[in-house]
């Protein structure tokens, strides 16, 4: 088998395992959809892995014949899933796809007008000979594609949160699967490249499943760098023996005879195993780039969580508090709740950079409201985007409701101060000023200055029960 034959065969079987995961944990229609997708792709992964193990020219080209009926589908599911994903109303557009892919079956796989010749590239694959036919099904199908990637961009640049960064992840992923598998075209028209490069949807594929089916997941800027320098450094790992092996097989019989093979196998043992230290060496001085600022605002923030516990002052250690905050993390507001036993309320305290008119501010949440309950229950740190989403897949009117609380607030993200098991103050927190999302890395940091800052607040509170109760001595 060829290289080709191997990308095929594993593009088959990866899509297969992932249009199982994706049917097993979707919870809307824009997740079956992708479902429907890998399907169509492992398919097509699999035609050109039998395509590619004909024997003779008439086998391949009824090979090819069969392999392009589910590439035919590929962009239409690719923009339908687009729709889905972004809210768009196109009923003529999908129709328009749709019927023109079934109208176009009989001609793939019945008529020689589409493929009708094959030629024997590389030394081992019958490759099919593009027609006139072949190029206006890619005409249209290129323009499917386009469309879609157009209408996706449309979207980004209106949206925000969780939604924006999850578009980004689709656009970005399926651009380098639509280019990487489009290479499987180029040879059929006379250009000698290797057809192998739709390997790399089984690189995005995975990817964009997880990023489908996660609420929370890695800035697009981060994941782009540590695939661009896998491939980058892989390239290089397997390109070397590979190039040794086929491309200097010669040279090397000629300077070392008959022991030739030594060379490849010893560069490709030294590669791979070096190869690890080195991406990992990059990608860990290249995230130190891109995550400079966000290193630094953390580490601020632990600094003063450590610190907390020397101010006495109650309403002056919510105020340092807020304002730290709002200057490190550059948020448009940030507030704390307080919790009143007496009243059983959880009380504005502390405010900083409310943009809104003071009318507006929400000065009080009762101890018995969703959002409460939810905290307590769960005591875990709470994003807008991901409660909204949730609320929507799951049809969960609890997180509904929470999500309408949060909107009230202006809330980006709400972190609990737990002492033991008792719930004493609400963080809140607005958008980041960048308008970048709040990494995990983030929620955990918040999530320590949480607990500091409650352990600092009962301190006060003692301090200044004592000092009334020596006053009024």
């Amino acid at each position: 088998m060829s290289l080709f034959s191997y990308a095929g065969l594993l593009l088959s079987i990866a899509c297969l395992i992932l249009s199982g995961i994706i049917f097993k944990f979707a919870r809307n229609k824009s997740h079956k959809i992708w479902g429907y997708f890998n399907i169509i792709v492992a398919a097509w992964g699999g035609g050109t892995f039998w395509a590619s193990l004909a024997s003779t020219p008439l086998d391949a080209i009824i090979r090819w014949r069969i392999t392009y009926l589910p590439c035919t589908f590929i962009s239409i599911v690719f923009y339908h899933l687009v729709c889905e994903f972004c809210g768009l109303y196109r009923p003529k557009m999908l129709r328009f796809a749709y019927i023109q892919g079934i109208t176009l079956l009989p001609f793939i796989i019945l008529s020689n007008l589409f493929v009708n010749k094959t030629t024997y590239i590389f030394n081992s694959i019958y490759y099919h000979k593009a027609t006139v036919l072949f190029a206006i099904w890619l005409g249209i199908w290129s323009m499917i594609t386009v469309i879609s990637f157009v209408e996706l961009k449309r979207f980004i640049d209106g949206a925000s949160g969780i939604k924006k960064n999850h578009a980004l992840y689709l656009f970005w992923w399926m651009l380098l699967g639509f280019l990487g598998g489009t290479t499987t075209v180029i040879p059929s028209f006379g250009v000698p490249i290797y057809p192998a490069w739709h390997f790399s949807i089984c690189i995005y594929a995975p990817i964009m499943t997880f990023a489908m089916l996660r609420y929370r997941f890695m800035d697009i800027s981060i994941a782009i760098t540590r695939t661009g320098l896998f491939i980058a450094v892989y390239s290089i790992v397997l390109g070397i023996p590979f190039a040794l092996a086929f491309g200097w097989r010669e040279q090397l019989k000629s300077l070392i005879g008959e022991m030739w093979w030594l060379v490849p196998l010893i560069s490709s043992t030294v590669l791979a195993t070096a190869g690890p230290s080195i991406y990992l060496y990059i990608q860990r001085k290249a995230e130190d780039r891109l995550l400079q600022e966000q290193r630094r605002y953390q580490t601020t923030l632990r600094r003063a969580s450590l610190g907390m516990g020397r101010v006495k002052d109650l309403k002056r250690l919510l105020k340092l508090t807020v304002n730290i905050v709002t200057r490190t993390v550059r948020i448009e507001h940030c507030e704390i709740y307080l919790s009143h036993k007496l009243s059983e309320r959880y009380i504005l305290k502390a405010s900083q950079g409310w943009s809104l008119a003071d009318n507006k501010r929400v000065s009080f949440i009762p101890a018995d409201a969703a959002l409460i309950q939810y905290l307590r229950r769960h005591r875990d740190p709470l994003v807008y985007d991901e409660v909204k989403q949730r609320g929507q897949d799951f049809k969960d009117q609890v997180l509904e409701e929470i999500g309408k609380v949060m909107e009230k607030l202006d809330a980006a993200l709400l972190v609990p101060s737990f002492i033991e098991n008792e719930l004493l103050a609400i963080l809140v927190l607005g958008k980041k000023r960048s308008g970048k999302l709040y990494s995990q890395d983030d929620l955990v940091v918040f999530s320590i200055l949480a607990n500091q800052a409650a352990l600092a607040i009962e301190n006060a509170q003692f301090y200044e029960d004592m000092k009334k109760t020596h006053d009024q001595l």
